[in-house]
Parts: structure tokens; sequence; C-alpha cells
């Protein structure tokens, strides 16, 4: 279907280890637990989201332009997006579209940027200070 890059996305990210962080909480006698925790790097957070806005935009169809990312999708749950205002531009029907956020620090920068080569995501999705590009593969 037309939103096969996203959906590859969504699905990597999904099972990717680095999104679902385990963290280790030893107690005072030394015994340790170990949980998943829901909270997410900042960093993190802004590639989920990035994903989640271009995904909804797709499937309701949203118009050619610039637009709030916050109409799209809720960013409920991302508690760093308050600090990095985001707009979403769709460039055409057939794409690309762009999530662009504000006020990426440089070593934010070079945090999602080592995520998405780590995880090859680097070669389906194009991404720089802040501007992630999502190439559509539909006619």
């Amino acid at each position: 279907m037309n939103k096969m890059i996203l959906a590859f996305l969504i699905t990597i990210c999904a099972l990717t280890p680095a999104f679902a962080q385990d963290l280790t909480i030893i107690s005072e006698n030394g015994n340790q637990n170990l949980f998943t925790s829901n909270d997410q790097l900042p960093y993190q957070q802004l590639i989920g989201y990035a994903i989640e806005v271009s995904s909804a935009a797709l499937a309701d169809g949203v118009g050619i332009g610039f637009h709030n990312c916050e109409d799209i999708y809720s960013m409920e749950g991302y508690s760093v997006l308050s600090k990095h205002p985001c707009e979403l531009f769709v460039h055409s029907k057939n794409g690309p579209i762009v999530v662009r956020y504000q006020d990426v620090s440089g070593s934010m920068d070079k945090d999602i940027k080592k995520f998405l080569s780590e995880n090859r995501l680097d070669t389906s999705l194009y991404y720089n200070k802040g501007r992630f590009r999502f190439e559509l593969d539909e006619k």
C-alpha cells in the first residue's frame, strides 16, 4: 500500500529495544529489579512523534501545505515536545512529508542521527537538524 515506508518505520521503532528502555533498580539489600519503563529519552520522543504525526497525516489525508503537528496528532504522553514546537509540511499528494522541530540541540541532533544509523533507519528516513523527511512510495 502507499504507506509502506511509514508502516515499516513504525514497526522497526516498536520492536527496537531502545524505544522500551529497560531500567535496573538496585534496592538497599542489593537485589535488582528489572522493569520496562514507558518513558522514552527526549530524542526518542521526537523520533516517535515524527513517525506518529506523519502516519496520522497520511491516514487522514491532510492537505498540501504547513500544519501544526498538534492539530494532526495529540502530543499527550510526549513530555519533551512542549520544548520543541513542531510543524508538518506536506509537499504534494505523493509526498514527501516533513516534520520539523524547533530548538533541537546539537547533542540531541547527534543522538537522533546515531539512533537512526544504529537501527538502520537512516536509509529509509532522511533526518537533519530537527527535520524528518518521509518519502512516500506511491505514484
